[in-house]
């Protein structure tokens, strides 16, 4: 059975350049189905009465932004797939907002709009496998997105997001405000002096990791009384993580939005396996620090990556963000293009379980051929060796 055929939906006000787009379109062998509007208003009463698959805008546009349009397009038409297009500056903290499934930088490309769907469709396929779903109906109920994520989310989809009432947020819990401080002065953020107040933590390590600390902690940090050790022990394991993925993206010299998007993935990574270790408590516990994938799947119907990759695509994070969770065991087998957050979070989690002989024997091996990275082992093990030692003497 053939796959239908993606109705794509462009909404920009150059005309000149979405008739260019649209020639240029004809010329490719995508087969899809395009039109294109000049407004968000003209855009939200043609998806009224014309279904699709996927609305394509730019952030600027007359009257209604391409910000809003994504907010009234998720509401009104919530199974349409959405994608800013944006100055490159603006990509990072657009993807972390969640406003958009994917946000891409100007101009707009072929070839970006074809990985796009390429991915997409290939995220869809994991995320709708039988084993998956039949798993699902024997969990128990998936947790919510943690409250104060949600509210930090909905202020960096403001017009004007403010550091000052992101760091008011936080403040409004104190056993949140506890744990994000004890973080970030933790010896993998390095600062040579104590960090004390949220505003300052908001401050210093930007908004994009604080949400990711935020989201860890309201994940990890308020489990049942069956699943504390559980839920203590990935914790740690994914802090460990996603410092490392920092160190990872400065080694390779990968872009600020991956980096960001590697920090956050690396912080959630294992959060399937607090759900499975909340849903069957006995019988997951001889899995929880192992990494048998095959044996998860045999066992309970797919494996803790997918499960929560499932859980963050019903949360609203980014595709980029849901994939790298969904791959960080083989991203390979995601077909990437690029060294992005699914392969830095692949790394740092080899780095942290690294025998300590100078190897990573859980590397992905078709990874590092197709970006030739064996080279670079070294310069990993020696700067996460470095982060460890600052850690163990502070």
């Amino acid at each position: 059975m053939t796959a239908p055929i993606p109705r794509l939906l462009f909404v920009l006000g150059d005309q000149a350049a979405a008739a260019s787009l649209g020639a240029r379109l004809l010329k490719t062998p995508l087969s899809v189905e395009t039109r294109h509007m000049p407004t968000a208003e003209t855009a939200l009463a043609d998806l009224a009465g014309r279904p699709a698959d996927y609305v394509f805008t730019d952030v600027h546009l007359e009257g209604m932004d391409g910000v809003d349009l994504c907010r009234a397009v998720e509401t009104r038409f919530p199974d349409v797939v959405r994608v800013l297009v944006a100055d490159a500056r603006e990509v990072g903290s657009l993807t972390s907002s969640g406003v958009a499934h994917r946000c891409l930088p100007r101009p707009w490309d072929l070839d970006a709009i074809a990985e796009v769907l390429r991915r997409r469709y290939e995220l869809e396929a994991w995320l709708a496998e039988p084993g998956l779903q039949q798993a699902l109906q024997r969990t128990e109920r998936l947790p919510s997105a943690p409250s104060a994520y949600t509210a930090i989310a909905a202020e960096m989809r403001a017009k004007d997001p403010s550091l000052a009432r992101v760091a008011a947020i936080i403040s409004q819990d104190p056993a949140l405000t506890a744990k994000v401080l004890q973080h970030v002065n933790s010896a993998f953020f390095a600062f040579r002096q104590e960090i004390t107040t949220i505003d300052k933590a908001v401050t210093m390590i930007g908004m994009n990791p604080i949400m990711a600390l935020v989201m860890s902690v309201g994940l990890y940090g308020r489990p049942s009384p069956a699943t504390a050790a559980a839920a203590e022990s990935i914790r740690q394991r994914s802090l460990a993580v996603a410092a490392f993925t920092r160190i990872v993206a400065r080694i390779e010299g990968v872009s600020a939005t991956d980096r960001d998007t590697a920090f956050l993935a690396g912080m959630l990574h294992d959060c399937g396996k607090l759900v499975m270790a909340t849903s069957w408590p006995g019988d997951y516990a001889g899995y929880l620090d192992g990494d048998d994938l095959a044996a998860e799947s045999s066992a309970f119907g797919a494996d803790h990556a997918l499960i929560g990759a499932y859980l963050l695509s019903t949360w609203n994070l980014a595709d980029n963000v849901v994939e790298a969770v969904a791959h960080h065991h083989r991203p390979s087998a995601g077909n990437f293009s690029e060294l992005g957050g699914a392969a830095l979070v692949h790394i740092a989690h080899a780095l942290v379980q690294r025998p300590g002989n100078g190897t990573l024997p859980n590397i992905d091996l078709e990874l590092m051929g197709q970006f030739d990275l064996w080279d670079h082992t070294a310069a990993w093990i020696e700067a996460a060796e470095e982060l460890e030692y600052r850690a163990a003497n502070p």
